[in-house]
């Protein structure tokens, strides 16, 4: 659940970016079928999965809820491991006065390793053919 948790909010992150820094979307090569609302969606239900196996780990289903710590961090191992790591990480990074735990979406480097094409050829291209047709027009 972290790691989709996380490309969800990367990408509506990146896309809140994009758009305070002027960009349009007609300049990404590719855009998500279900945009920002789609990652806004799949966020919160990995966040209602956490909660849920939070629940699950406190309250075994048929099983006995004292069973401890051992039984809690049997299933629920991964969020201390990464909350703890995601601690370590900004501690170790805010060695900077004034140093916030994300950049605001004015200052993000968005272009930086990014590859210039040229859209036009892209937009104008002949649309593929399906496969059927595809192997007509190579047996013929």
């Amino acid at each position: 659940f972290f790691v989709w948790g996380s490309i969800n909010l990367a990408h509506i992150r990146f896309r809140r970016g994009w758009a305070v820094q002027g960009h349009t979307l007609d300049e990404l090569p590719y855009r998500a079928q279900f945009g920002v609302i789609g990652s806004w969606i799949g966020l919160t239900l990995n966040i209602i999965c956490l909660i849920a196996t939070f629940y699950i780990s406190l309250f075994p289903i048929g099983g006995d809820p004292t069973g401890g710590a051992q039984a809690f961090f049997e299933t629920y191992l991964a969020a201390p491991i990464v909350i703890a790591l995601f601690a370590f990480w900004k501690i170790f990074k805010w060695n900077k006065p004034g140093a916030r735990a994300f950049k605001r979406a004015h200052n993000m480097d968005l272009l930086t390793g990014m590859r210039s094409f040229d859209l036009d050829p892209l937009e104008h291209a002949a649309p593929k053919e399906n496969v059927i047709m595809r192997v007509v027009h190579n047996v013929v």
